[in-house]
């Protein structure tokens, strides 16, 4: 595949099929990743959400990449809800015991961090419905000139033909 400075391009969408440039993970700036996350896994999700969307143009390829990045953001918030609990279930389970009273207890102690962890997630969540609202009503808009366009060419061409019987009716009298 050839690529032209400033340009990326990249294989035909192997999630839709759709041929045309690949959902970029570097649009801008370097993903959120923290240090030893799986990359690829944050690409395998760019990929599926731009397949979704089909991005028209800049506008959409940043929003589907806002997107990404609140959805991930949510995936690790989520992670991290869960991961005191987890610890405690680790180390219960390498001393044999079983979790269920000191679990409710951890989640009691640690219900502000949960709490302002769902908080967090409902924000981003929130983030994500407001852009996708934004893509649905900029395709309306882009889809609105040409239509918009095309009422101006017919009356335009309603007008031609009216003036041409108008010439037509003064030559005959």
């Amino acid at each position: 595949m050839e690529r032209t400075e400033g340009t990326k391009t990249g294989p035909t969408n192997p999630t839709n099929g759709a041929p045309g440039p690949a959902p970029r993970s570097d649009l801008f700036v370097p993903p959120p990743l923290l240090e030893g996350v799986d990359d690829d896994a944050y690409a395998q999700l760019l990929l599926r959400i731009s397949a979704a969307v089909k991005p028209a143009d800049i506008l959409e390829d940043i929003w589907v990449r806002e997107i990404v990045d609140l959805v991930w953001g949510a995936f690790r918030l989520r992670r991290f809800k869960t991961s005191p609990i987890n610890w405690v279930n680790d180390i219960l389970a390498s001393a044999g015991r079983t979790t269920n009273g000191i679990v409710v207890r951890t989640l009691s102690v640690n219900l502000d961090h949960v709490e302002r962890i769902e908080h967090m997630i409902a924000i981003a969540e929130t983030r994500r419905n407001v852009i996708l609202r934004e893509i649905d009503r900029h395709r309306k808009t882009l889809a609105n000139a040409p239509r918009q366009a095309a009422h101006q060419l017919e009356h335009d061409e309603i007008q031609v033909i009216d003036d041409t019987k108008s010439a037509e009716e003064k030559n005959t009298a």
